[in-house]
């Protein structure tokens, strides 16, 4: 229940866009309303997308996200500004969460399934889903694993 007991300042902080409020907004509200359908939200370059994912998971999700990204450019980017390690992480940067020990725990998947059950978010790229392969998530996680996919 990590995402819906740890507070993370969104609503009113100004170290965030606004664009990422709306959307965190819009996406809490769809999904508080009932709906069980996937939520699909359309950001323009250069307005926060990865600081979005960072804080959509808040009071919506309950154990564990899965943010998964097109290549290992983009993944490896990602995992560095929401690395909890790094001083400079997204949540400490933009002062939404506060508390160290709050961070999130975040590991990016590249094939060890013994890590995954530490996680509150767990960050692989595509190809990390491919049926053919061993280590897919698909085939050494149950369905429900994830309470919200990015």
């Amino acid at each position: 229940m990590y995402f819906q007991n740890t507070f993370a300042h969104i609503e009113g902080n100004p170290n965030l866009r606004e664009p990422q409020v709306q959307a965190y907004l819009k996406v809490r509200d769809y999904f508080e309303a009932g709906n069980t359908k996937p939520a699909l939200v359309n950001l323009p370059t250069g307005v926060g997308k990865t600081g979005l994912m960072a804080i959509l998971p808040y009071g919506i999700a309950k154990n564990r996200i899965l943010i998964i990204t097109p290549n290992t450019t983009i993944r490896g980017t990602v995992t560095d500004s929401l690395d909890p390690r790094y001083e400079h992480n997204f949540w400490w940067n933009r002062k939404v969460i506060n508390i160290p020990q709050n961070l999130p725990v975040v590991i990016e998947y590249e094939g060890n399934p013994n890590t995954l059950h530490q996680a509150n978010i767990v960050i692989t790229n595509i190809h990390r889903l491919m049926q053919h392969t061993a280590s897919s998530l698909l085939k050494i996680v149950p369905q429900d694993f994830f309470d919200m996919i990015i």
